[in-house]
């Protein structure tokens, strides 16, 4: 039970299209192939720091677990949340990440499983020095 996986999945997630932000969210089933649903999530931009950014970030993934738990997910994969366009520093959002999930799962431990899809070698650098 929690983070245990890393995975780069360079498209994956390429058919999503963003849909809502922060603690809103919604399921969209049949969307991904060979997955039941997806959960679209926006993350914040990234405006210095100041704007509660990190706040922003970790409702993301706490009202994504949330969501994931009330549809009985066994699994579920996050891309590095608003680290791409949205311009959220990689270190940063790494650390928000992990640590809001980590708090989520020891609260609840469901979904089972939790990961984390790198689309980078910096970033996988990043996840596996922060979960050691």
């Amino acid at each position: 039970t929690g983070i245990a996986n890393l995975v780069i999945w360079p498209d994956r997630f390429a058919a999503q299209r963003s849909v809502v932000m922060g603690a809103r969210l919604m399921v969209v089933h049949g969307i991904v192939q060979h997955d039941e649903a997806v959960i679209h999530v926006v993350g914040p931009v990234w405006h210095g720091g100041d704007a509660g950014e990190a706040e922003l970030l970790a409702s993301c993934y706490r009202r994504a677990l949330e969501l994931a738990r009330e549809q009985g997910f066994e699994s579920i994969a996050f891309p590095c949340v608003s680290t791409g366009v949205y311009g959220y520093p990689l270190q940063a959002a790494t650390e928000i990440a992990i640590a809001t999930v980590r708090a989520e799962l020891r609260q609840d431990p469901a979904p089972p499983e939790v990961l984390f899809c790198c689309f980078s070698s910096a970033a996988l650098n990043i996840y596996e020095r922060l979960l050691d």
